[in-house]
């Protein structure tokens, strides 16, 4: 699949509903969105009802690309994580798995803009984590607890309030900061940097104030 023909399908099952989080590609059923928790069919033209393992794994092919270390996490590993621009305008955080001999893809779709602590509803404390000076932050939790939408508030509000520099190691990137009072480099597993601990080495050498492991 071509990646103008998955931009446009990309672009319908996002306005097919209000609400859509999660685009689900599955062998045997038809092209999914997760919408307000519930999964709903999207409508296409031509009308697939069934997806064949051959067209799963073309997306997946056109959302992998060139990268040799994608493909070898997904064909050893059994899965594989990566990010997937969108006109350069929307990142979607994206998971390929093997299940029963094929191919499976979750797309989420991101936050329309950087999250904060105020918007998030977060208590003080958070506020005075941001402006530790020194020290090691450990951030867990179940998958989708709010990690990440967590650590993005904390580095917005840095972003806006300290002159420093971030560099932040990731795995993929999914919220995208423009420079503000701080400046931001965002750097991608196997696009940016080998490994992390080839990564954080070569951080400690960037004049950097702030990073985040992701």
């Amino acid at each position: 699949m071509r990646r103008a023909e998955l931009g446009g399908l990309l672009t319908a099952m996002m306005e097919s509903y209000p609400g859509v989080s999660d685009l689900l590609f599955c062998v045997g059923k038809p092209f999914q969105v997760e919408a307000y928790g519930d999964l709903k069919t999207v409508s296409t033209h031509p009308d697939i009802q069934q997806l064949t393992p051959y067209q799963v794994e073309q997306i997946a092919l056109s959302i992998i690309g060139e990268d040799l270390r994608l493909l070898r996490e997904l064909l050893v590993l059994g899965s594989c994580d990566c990010g997937y621009s969108l006109d350069e305008k929307i990142r979607f955080r994206v998971n390929i798995y093997k299940q029963r001999g094929f191919f499976g893809i979750v797309m989420r779709k991101p936050q329309p803009e950087i999250p904060t602590i105020d918007s998030l509803g977060l208590p003080p404390i958070f506020i005075d984590i941001a402006r530790q000076k020194n020290g090691l932050v450990l951030l867990t939790g179940a998958t989708g607890s709010g990690k990440t939408t967590t650590l993005a508030a904390i580095l917005n509000y840095i972003n806006e309030t300290m002159p420093v520099h971030i560099v932040t190691l990731e795995d993929p990137i999914e919220f995208v900061h423009t420079h503000k009072m701080a400046t931001f480099s965002q750097r991608e597993l196997g696009q940016d940097f080998e490994d992390y601990p080839n990564g954080l080495r070569a951080a400690l050498r960037q004049a950097r104030k702030v990073i985040l492991v992701g």
